[in-house]
């Protein structure tokens, strides 16, 4: 889950540049070869190429469930080693690079600005660094761009001895065949910042001379209970199991409720306030389908401008979603008084609320519930109104509240309000 709300974030963000106009192109890269894949393949007894692809495979079905649209590319590092080569030749040819018994290591020393990105002294990046002991490295921080074979271990040639890349100059060599020497955007999740993405950035720029990418966004940790959820806490949710449990929009709601950067918190009152807003905006939108016509596309209206203000500002999908549901209260509202006169208002707010929804990927007009379903369709309509009921009361606004009431056992549709809420039947 925690994974899933990274590539859920990258889903949104490119179709946000695209709704607004922009050419994207989304690379994904598959890391297939590393360190954690080859002892885990050892534990299971297959080889760290059917474990790659297997869990690549997962990756792509479960990003299929959440409604994650595939990216442009998604290269793979055991398909990049020539680039990776040619990039740590680069920096050896610079003097950035040193070899010892067939591997190669950059100097840390050689980039000046090492730490730029997390903000780090020089002094505190050691402590923060996943530093393997190695007594051969002329400096602690040194980080390994080429790994000499080791028995049982997958292996390429080079030109120091066979062996495979290290993590970080995989990244750099993928990203710069496909995006080029400067991208405009790197995504990942906050716990790469460093030393993954510090790596990215030392070995990238001192290579090209350019800056590596203009914009780093770092997504939050997820939290279950109020604790980091993750493989080493023993507390990790698979994103399919909890699409077993959940609609895709309710997941793809909760994991954007709060602004990527802001951690968030899975937990099942989250999950049930997402249930209750998803059950809310469809019940919504399904009433509006009544009032639908063929309009002109409304270039603004109040809610557009303030859902492309809340994205345009680091992409709160936070305040777009307030954005959204805000005028989702305002429609209720409207649908109460029943006012022929609003026809025109209400069609272009269902044009409004289908366009930013499916930006957010939380309504898909073309899954939602057929027509012809009369059945699901009468409860939800049903319910819409139980939904606006209650907002008269609220406002106490009894007259619109008994005229619902009575109006629904006109239709031998009984209503009981009670502590626990309103609950209806069917009478015949």
């Amino acid at each position: 889950m925690g994974n899933a709300r990274t590539a859920l974030v990258t889903d949104i963000i490119r179709r946000y540049l695209v709704y607004k106009g922009y050419n994207v192109k989304l690379v994904q890269n598959l890391t297939d070869i590393d360190d954690k894949i080859i002892n885990r393949a050892a534990e299971l007894g297959v080889s760290a190429k059917q474990l790659a692809h297997q869990n690549g495979e997962a990756f792509f079905e479960d990003s299929q469930r959440l409604g994650i649209q595939p990216a442009d590319v998604h290269p793979k590092a055991t398909e990049h080693i020539p680039e990776m080569i040619d990039l740590i030749q680069i920096l050896l040819d610079k003097g950035a690079a040193y070899v010892i018994d067939g591997s190669v290591y950059y100097r840390v020393n050689q980039f000046a600005e090492y730490g730029k990105l997390s903000n780090r002294k020089p002094e505190d990046l050691l402590a923060g660094a996943r530093v393997e002991i190695d007594e051969r490295k002329e400096d602690p921080r040194d980080f390994d761009m080429w790994k000499a074979v080791k028995p049982g271990e997958p292996s390429w040639e080079s030109p120091w001895g066979r062996g495979r890349p290290g993590w970080h100059i995989e990244c750099s060599a993928m990203a710069m065949k496909h995006l080029g020497e400067t991208i405009d955007i790197h995504a990942g999740g906050e716990d790469l910042q460093f030393p993954h993405h510090e790596n990215e950035i030392a070995q990238s720029e001192l290579a090209t001379g350019t800056p590596f990418a203009r914009y780093w966004m770092h997504v939050a940790f997820l939290k279950i209970d109020g604790k980091r959820m993750g493989k080493s806490e023993h507390n990790f949710i698979l994103l399919r199991d909890a699409l077993d449990n959940y609609p895709t929009e309710v997941i793809r709601h909760f994991l954007i409720s709060a602004h990527y950067r802001h951690p968030l918190d899975y937990n099942r009152e989250s999950l049930t306030k997402s249930e209750g807003a998803l059950r809310r905006l469809n019940n919504c939108l399904d009433a509006l389908k009544n009032y639908y016509e063929d309009i002109e596309p409304s270039e603004t209206t109040a809610m557009k401008s303030q859902f492309t203000l809340a994205m345009d500002t680091d992409f709160n999908t936070a305040q777009a979603l307030g954005a959204i549901f805000t005028l989702v209260g305002e429609v209720n509202k409207s649908l109460s008084t029943l006012d022929e006169a609003a026809a025109p208002v209400l069609a272009q707010a269902y044009q409004a609320l289908t366009e930013t929804c499916q930006v957010l990927g939380i309504y898909n007009t073309d899954t939602q519930i057929d027509d012809g379903d009369n059945v699901q369709q009468r409860d939800q309509m049903i319910n819409l109104l139980l939904e606006i009921r209650q907002d008269a009361r609220n406002r106490k606004d009894w007259e619109t509240s008994d005229k619902i009431r009575d109006r629904l056992k006109e239709l031998n549709i009984e209503i009981k309000d009670t502590r626990e809420g309103t609950t209806w039947k069917i009478i015949s």
